[in-house]
């Protein structure tokens, strides 16, 4: 099991963060520049943005399904710093990284 969260200095809209569960990201918040609309699947219109992607894990396969299906747009969330976007992602998560153990690469 591991957590990310990386970006380029004061680039916000290149920040992402991650939790990764055996060697696959299940759970993720990244930053979309522009709207994107499935041709294929009509209803699916993604606003550009902030969202959250969530994997889920598939029983008849034993494995994670690929499909985004479970996509949340954030509105209002705006990170201005790497550590917002830290700070948010470890309570939407539940994820709780005592000091010690946090770097900054």
């Amino acid at each position: 099991m591991a957590y990310s969260a990386h970006g380029f200095g004061e680039m916000p809209q290149s920040y992402a963060a991650a939790f990764i569960l055996n060697q696959q990201r299940i759970r993720g918040i990244d930053y979309t520049p522009v709207r994107n609309m499935h041709l294929f699947r009509e209803k699916e219109v993604r606003n550009a943005g902030w969202h959250e992607n969530i994997r889920y894990f598939n029983e008849s396969i034993q494995d994670f399904t690929n499909d985004h299906t479970a996509y949340t747009e954030l509105s209002g969330f705006n990170p201005q710093t790497l550590e917002e976007l830290f700070q948010f992602s470890c309570a939407r998560w539940n994820i709780e990284i005592p000091e010690t153990e946090r770097r900054l690469l």
